[in-house]
Formats: structure tokens, sequence, C-alpha cells
């Protein structure tokens, strides 16, 4: 598993090609690394 601070930055880079104001909450990030 890829730790939880590299993972939300991770997260977020690929997030703001989508787009640039959002914003995630802590149990849906941790969704996404359990997921991965």
């Amino acid at each position: 598993m890829i730790r939880k601070l590299p993972f939300q930055r991770l997260v977020r880079e690929i997030a703001q090609d989508f787009k640039t104001d959002l914003r995630f909450q802590s149990h849906a990030v941790l969704a996404l690394q359990e997921a991965a």
C-alpha cells in the first residue's frame, strides 16, 4: 500500500487536471487508497 500523504498528493495532482478547486474528504481519499 502507498503511504497516506504521498498518495493524497498524487490523487490531488491527478484531480487538479480535471477540476482545480476540487476538495477531498479524508475518508474518500482513504477509500481510494484501500481500493488501489
